[in-house]
């Protein structure tokens, strides 16, 4: 199993993803998490089975939200780099 980190710019997406579904309802912003943590528990084990979107990155879908993972394998690490809606663009 890879470690995981979460830089900061996918840390302030996840703030600002959980704020909103809190702001809402506090269960669907802890369904947001625990569906988050599923996600990463997948590219932890599985680092490869997400599909490549660009080179040395890959997207796991983040299921029941509207919401993907943009994550890079660096030697025994997983690095998350970005959460957004589906609906955005990508940024290069």
């Amino acid at each position: 199993m890879l470690k995981v980190e979460i830089l900061g710019s996918a840390e302030d997406d996840l703030e600002k993803i959980v704020r909103h579904y809190k702001s809402i309802d506090s269960k669907l912003a802890r369904q947001f998490i625990d569906e988050f943590a599923i996600a990463l528990k997948f590219i932890q084990y599985f680092p490869e089975a997400a599909p490549t979107i660009r080179k040395n990155a890959r997207r796991v879908i983040i299921k029941t939200f509207p919401y993907i993972a943009i994550y890079r394998i660096k030697k025994n690490q997983i690095q998350i780099a970005a959460v957004f809606h589906q609906k955005r663009k990508q940024e290069n």
